[in-house]
């Protein structure tokens, strides 16, 4: 039984290959294509704390003024 089963999917596998491939022009990108295609993509989260608090997730400030008091101790 196995070996009917594996030559029917063998015999299926090699009737579906193409003759012949050629592969595509190359494109012309520059540098950044890609990472600018990807930012077009994503969004960012406005749940998430801003890139400053992240130092200790214990320390994310939760309040306006720990924020503009944690804001300030790192700017000094």
């Amino acid at each position: 039984m196995f070996l009917r089963i594996f030559n029917r999917c063998a015999s299926t596998a090699t009737a579906s290959r193409p003759t012949s491939f050629t592969f595509p022009q190359r494109l012309n990108r520059s540098p950044t294509a890609i990472l600018e295609s990807l930012n077009s993509c994503v969004q960012t989260d406005g749940g998430n704390p801003a890139y400053i608090f992240m130092d200790d997730p214990f320390l994310i400030p939760t309040s306006g003024h720990e924020k503009r008091q944690l804001a300030l101790s790192k700017a000094s």
